[in-house]
Formats: C-alpha cells, sequence, structure tokens
C-alpha cells in the first residue's frame, strides 16, 4: 500500500504533465532518439494546427509528445496491455500503441485526460471526431522527419482543418493498404 504521504492526486499529477519539461524528459527516457525526435516533430506540428483552429495548445503538446510513448515496447509488453482492449487484438501489432498508450500512462504516471486519450486512441486509423485527434492524426503522418513533402498537406490542413484531415487520411488508408497493415 502507497503511503498516505507518497500518493499523488489528481491535482500533484497534472501539475506534472503540465510541467512541459517533465513531459519531454519522460518521452525522452521512454523511447529511441529518433522516436524521441518523431514525437518533437508532431508535437511542433499540432501546435501549430491547435494555434491556427483554436484547440488548447497545451493538450496538443500532451498529444503529440505522449502518442508514441508505448511505440517501441517488446510484443510481449504490448499484447500484455492489449488484455485491457482485446476487442482490438485482431488488429496487426504496429497498431497496438495507440491503446497500449492509454494503459501505460495510467499504470505508470496516474495520467487521466480524455481529450488527450481520445486523440492518441485514434492517431493511427484516423477514427477520432474531436478537433485535437484530428490535429493529432495529420500531425502524426506529415510531420517533417517523414521524408516527403508534406507541404500541400500542411497548407491544406492550417487552411481547412476538416479538408485537410480528409486528404490525409485517405493518403494514410493507401499506404496501410499497400503495407498490409490494414484492409
Amino acid at each position: 500500500m502507497i503511503k498516505e504521504k507518497h500518493r499523488l492526486n489528481v491535482f500533484d499529477v497534472w501539475k506534472q504533465f503540465s510541467n512541459e519539461c517533465f513531459v519531454d524528459e519522460l518521452v525522452k527516457k521512454q523511447l529511441s532518439h529518433k522516436r524521441y525526435l518523431h514525437c518533437k516533430e508532431v508535437t511542433n506540428v499540432c501546435i501549430k494546427l491547435a494555434k491556427q483552429h483554436g484547440v488548447d495548445v497545451h493538450l496538443a503538446f500532451l498529444a503529440g509528445m505522449l502518442h508514441d510513448i508505448t511505440k517501441e515496447l517488446s510484443k510481449e509488453e504490448s499484447v500484455s496491455y492489449m488484455q485491457y482492449y482485446k476487442e482490438y487484438l485482431y488488429l496487426k501489432a504496429p497498431l497496438y500503441h495507440q491503446y497500449t498508450a492509454i494503459i501505460f500512462l495510467k499504470q505508470k504516471y496516474n495520467f487521466y485526460n480524455k481529450k488527450v486519450f481520445h486523440a492518441i486512441m485514434h492517431h493511427t486509423l484516423g477514427t477520432g471526431t474531436s478537433k485535437l485527434a484530428k490535429i493529432l492524426f495529420i500531425a502524426d503522418k506529415i510531420e517533417p522527419t517523414r521524408g516527403y513533402d508534406t507541404t500541400y498537406h500542411m497548407e491544406l490542413a492550417l487552411r481547412d482543418l476538416e479538408l485537410g484531415f480528409a486528404y490525409v487520411k485517405a493518403d494514410n488508408q493507401k499506404y496501410l493498404k499497400e503495407r498490409g497493415v490494414f484492409g
């Protein structure tokens, strides 16, 4: 049992996650340098889109930084966390991290934010309905380290979030089908 003086309440956890340096260090320790840099770039795109479309910038920061927090877990660890989401075990393993991240953040850091979790849970397939979820989906697919020109994608997403989302989602579905990851 945790001693009362060491128990973090919701306010204390939110205070930690309000500190961007804390979140940055958490992600840096959990992920490889390459994946960490990807998260930083996704975050930069999230913030730019959030500012343009009136979405809370701090939530965009959290979603961007934390979206791949469990991407590099072993298959065994991922499957273990997926026991909380058995209905999604039919998906290919590369998609598990959108679910495992939520359990990981709840269990390991006592972090809970419904808006951030919704965005993370839908960032690989683009099934989220909130502006934040759409922003994270777009940012994850078009951030600069992806290695292809996404200038048009970004311009479109800045001009019209819904059109940008639809365009990026169509590109992503084509990519996933070609790789045999989805439908």
